[in-house]
């Protein structure tokens, strides 16, 4: 991936920095609230599972952005991340809180709110330095 400015570049490594921090707040905050609520809830089982996927899927992909990349595999690990956030947010039922939640469970569903906003910018910004460095 090329990117056109220094100030574009800085833009798209802070933006990965912010979703490289928020995992290590994420991961184990799902692994709570599915130990803690998941037999009420199964579907916060599938969140923390599909989050952990999610976690390691976007670190390798953040280490090989690192590399010389060709657009095509790029595009396929975006879909990849999307699809895999998109299995999130259903099992996560769209980060609704119930009206019983706990503050971790409240804050689980905000936190990867704001994640799945955080990541999608990340792969439009991606998708688009692409475009403007291509020939």
């Amino acid at each position: 991936m090329t990117i056109d400015s220094s100030s574009d570049a800085q833009s798209l490594r802070t933006r990965q920095q912010s979703l490289r921090e928020a995992l290590p707040f994420l991961i184990p905050l799902a692994e709570k609230v599915a130990r803690v609520h998941g037999n009420h809830v199964p579907e916060l089982i599938a969140v923390n599972e599909h989050l952990a996927a999610l976690a390691e899927d976007l670190v390798d992909h953040l280490d090989h952005e690192q590399s010389p990349i060709r657009a095509a595999e790029m595009k396929a690990e975006h879909a990849h991340l999307l699809e895999t956030l998109e299995r999130v947010r259903d099992a996560a039922g769209d980060y609704a809180v119930p009206e019983w939640a706990c503050r971790s469970y409240l804050n689980l569903m905000r936190g990867l709110e704001r994640f799945d906003a955080q990541l999608k910018r990340q792969v439009e910004l991606e998708e688009a330095a692409m475009v403007l460095s291509s020939p």
